[in-house]
């Protein structure tokens, strides 16, 4: 996602869909995957996975004001200074979704 965001990525920074370039209304981030699946993937958290989908949804937000962003997860583990402030600001001022599921 932050290639796509980037001046020198493949849209110039702008945020399209590959299909037929028009700027999506709803993005989807999904946290969680494989973590803490010992059976099947990772016995532990990653603990960076919370803290980039908040930046990327906000940046998104920024870039797409009318857009709206979702964030699918499990727990949020935002561990370190001024984390769990951060994921609270997409979430009160971005207006990005959080569904835990």
């Amino acid at each position: 996602f932050e290639r796509l965001l980037s001046a020198s990525g493949p849209t110039n920074g702008i945020i399209q869909r590959p299909s037929d370039k028009k700027v999506p209304k709803e993005v989807v981030f999904l946290s969680c995957v494989g973590s803490r699946d010992p059976e099947n993937y990772f016995p532990y958290c990653s603990r960076i996975c919370c803290m980039y989908t908040a930046k990327h949804a906000m940046l998104y937000k920024h870039r797409v004001p009318d857009g709206q962003a979702y964030v699918f997860y499990m727990d949020i583990r935002a561990g370190g200074k001024d984390y769990e402030e951060f994921v609270q600001r997409a979430i009160e001022e971005e207006q990005v979704l959080y569904i835990r599921g």
